[in-house]
């Protein structure tokens, strides 16, 4: 679908929202409405021109129980910073996110999170407009984006009635344009590969942070094969 098509299905659909918002809360509805503003927004800009010095993003990173949000696994914590052309910022987000039904002892060893860190957090409803506030103005950049999208889409379905649209960039597909492999790279292969540390893996913030400093890093050597723009990588990417 063409982005002008996406943006025209956006107004159509805004226009519809006061009804079904009538039998909610008024700060719900709030939130609501400055999504459905921010979402159209982000829809038609076109990150891929701009200049790659120019690009303000927000790496980030989920950890959750399982891999399937359409089976009922679930967020089960949020982070990340924002990146301005090569320089990290001091900006970041970070919770943990309610569940009543708590992961495997597995889940919970993988990723340091405590049962009662999960019981005493926020819910999804109250993290999620917060998370799409630290956003704004932002490129989405993630690793194995996929992932993270799969649990954007349920969640936005299920809390707006709507689709999550915004592109996010995968730095694992990036990868491709460095060396060929036939399974997506995994973060810490991709850090290795660009002697990134990684302090605290598979805890939301660090791998964030882990991954925004190997996003740099590709800026650096993009800026170094002469790419001015995203669309210049992703054409270099496409031809191997």
């Amino acid at each position: 679908m063409k982005i002008n098509q996406v943006v025209q299905m956006m107004k159509q659909w805004s226009t519809k929202l006061p009804m079904f918002l009538t039998s909610v809360p008024d700060q719900m509805r709030a939130e609501h409405l400055s999504y459905v503003r921010q979402l159209k927004k982000e829809l038609s800009k076109d990150y891929f021109q701009l200049p790659l010095q120019e690009l303000k993003v927000v790496v980030f990173d989920f950890e959750t129980s399982g891999f399937f949000p359409d089976q009922g696994d679930q967020i089960l914590s949020i982070g990340a910073i924002k990146v301005e052309g090569t320089t990290l910022s001091a900006e970041s987000f970070y919770s943990c996110v309610f569940t009543e039904e708590l992961p495997s002892a597995e889940i919970l060893d993988l990723t340091g999170l405590s049962p009662a860190e999960l019981q005493a957090a926020p819910a999804i409803d109250d993290i999620l407009p917060k998370f799409f506030s630290f956003c704004e103005q932002s490129m989405l950049v993630a690793h194995h984006a996929q992932h993270e999208r799969a649990f954007l889409q349920q969640a936005t379905q299920k809390l707006y009635q709507l689709p999550f649209q915004q592109r996010i960039v995968d730095t694992s597909l990036l990868m491709k344009l460095f060396q060929t492999w036939k399974t997506p790279p995994t973060l810490d292969f991709c850090c290795e590969a660009f002697g990134v540390p990684i302090t605290h893996r598979h805890h939301a913030f660090e791998d964030a942070v882990a991954t925004a400093k190997l996003w740099i890093a590709y800026l650096e050597e993009f800026k170094k094969r002469n790419f001015e723009t995203l669309q210049d990588v992703y054409s270099e990417i496409a031809k191997k």
